[in-house]
């Protein structure tokens, strides 16, 4: 199975905590619905969560207003549980009045970006074989394929569980074909001192020696990843 590797100007997701070694943080726009908004410093908190949980996946390189490259002054912000970058402020402001045809590129561009190597062939929602009534949804910056518009409505309700199968289906695909046989970050042999540590940053899976080396991977991913893609392709 081919595996796209997305490698963006900012890296960033966090994940779905899936049974076993994998240690996943997904931020959802569903958890909360219903609920009111939090202010003040836990707005601010929940944000960033968003942000860093969204940027892995997050598909443009360019600006949907302006379609200016994406430089590191870009700005970076959450409109209705979404990350959306912009090259500056002033887009922020005209994506916040009207986000809907913002959402529309980031969803095309999620869809064209995870399609192709989407590991699981049946709804994740109700497990049923995906045929030519399923619907490709956009969760986040991340895709997940459900049998028809009624499970879309049962996934919102319950978004975590069938973003864990999705997950898990991922990391499942990668671990077979993963194409390096040393942590990326320390160098030692996967499983020289246990069993690897598995997370799936996105739709990337990255295998560690052990949880400890997770925190130098994500002050400085590009290069991390560089190493992955690299070893993918001298396959």
């Amino acid at each position: 199975m081919r595996t796209a590797l997305i490698l963006l100007p900012v890296a960033i997701t966090a994940l779905i905590l899936v049974p076993g070694t994998l240690d996943a943080r997904q931020e959802t726009r569903g958890d909360k619905a219903g609920q009111p908004a939090p202010a003040g410093a836990d707005k601010a908190k929940d944000e960033r969560a968003i942000i860093q949980a969204q940027r892995w996946s997050y598909p443009l390189a360019t600006c949907p207003m302006t379609g200016e490259n994406l430089g590191p002054k870009a700005s970076e912000f959450v409109v209705a549980g979404r990350l959306v970058r912009t090259c500056c402020n002033g887009c922020k402001a005209d994506v916040v009045q009207d986000p809907k045809p913002v959402f529309q590129k980031i969803d095309a561009a999620v869809v064209s970006a995870q399609k192709a190597d989407y590991p699981l062939a049946t709804c994740a929602v109700t497990d049923a074989k995906l045929d030519d009534k399923a619907v490709d949804h956009v969760w986040g910056t991340r895709l997940v394929r459900l049998a028809n518009r009624d499970a879309v409505a049962a996934f919102e309700k319950d978004p975590k569980s069938a973003m864990a199968k999705v997950d898990a289906a991922y990391v499942k695909a990668q671990t077979a074909s993963y194409p390096l046989k040393t942590c990326v970050v320390s160098g030692e042999a996967l499983g020289g001192m246990g069993e690897p540590h598995d997370q799936l940053y996105g739709t990337t899976l990255v295998r560690f020696c052990c949880a400890g080396c997770t925190g130098a991977f994500e002050k400085d991913p590009a290069p991390h990843l560089k190493k992955i893609t690299d070893a993918r392709k001298a396959k």
